[in-house]
């Protein structure tokens, strides 16, 4: 059967030096509609063909001068994946399903990087069990965490989340913990997102896992904060 891992890009000073995230900034010259392009990749994800329809420029990003640099670089924008050959190379000898490889040129200290941004678009909606799903509501002030499950559909727990929003102020997120993805699930594909959650995580399973640490490659964070468990 396989597992599946949170991941993250490291905010581990030790693996990217001094701050985090590695690229917060954009060189000189790059227009506010141009820092638009890094952003705006979700609007397709629901879409039939889940790509964008138009060719990707991403050029302009400036890697902090202080940081090291690693195989899988954070940014501001970490709905794509950065990466450097070596590491796009080994992705991309595992099933990504939909997927598009964008060149990029980043520039640390006026130096150009080529570097590569790696956009997954595989929806699984369709595939999460949510009334076995269990989620955590977080109330700021007062420091809880409660646990709910039983939610009918995304769109009930879109619901529960806009009536957490208007009822009390101090609400922070409602984030899920375990989700139950139903057995027809494609455990062929190696890496998914879930956007409507966090749209900074992504999720990998343990084939890429291994290879990619066995590879010794640098500048990602595996966990289980959010288990997955597929139903046999």
């Amino acid at each position: 059967m396989t597992k599946y891992y949170t991941v993250t890009n490291s905010a581990d000073e030790k693996i990217i030096g001094a701050v985090y995230p590695q690229c917060h900034s954009f060189v000189k010259g790059i227009t506010e509609e141009d820092e638009e392009r890094f952003y705006n990749f979700d609007e397709y994800f629901n879409k039939k063909e889940c790509l964008p329809p138009f060719e990707l420029k991403l050029d302009g990003y400036k890697f902090y001068y202080r940081c090291k640099l690693t195989n899988f670089i954070s940014h501001v924008s970490s709905k794509l994946l950065l990466m450097d050959k070596t590491a796009l190379d080994l992705m991309l000898q595992f099933n990504l399903g939909q997927h598009i490889v964008i060149p990029a040129t980043v520039y640390k200290s006026n130096n150009p990087l080529e570097l590569f941004f790696l956009y997954i678009a595989n929806p699984i909606m369709q595939y999460i069990d949510f009334p076995k799903c269990i989620f955590e509501v977080d109330v700021v002030n007062n420091c809880t965490k409660e646990r709910y499950t039983g939610f009918k559909d995304y769109q009930s727990l879109s619901d529960f989340k806009d009536m957490m929003w208007d009822s009390d102020e101090n609400y922070f997120s409602t984030q899920p913990i375990q989700l139950i993805l139903s057995s027809d699930f494609p455990t062929q594909l190696d890496v998914f997102r879930i956007p409507y959650f966090n749209a900074y995580y992504y999720f990998m399973s343990d084939r890429l896992k291994n290879a990619i640490e066995e590879a010794e490659l640098t500048g990602l964070n595996f966990s289980e904060e959010i288990k997955i468990a597929i139903e046999k």
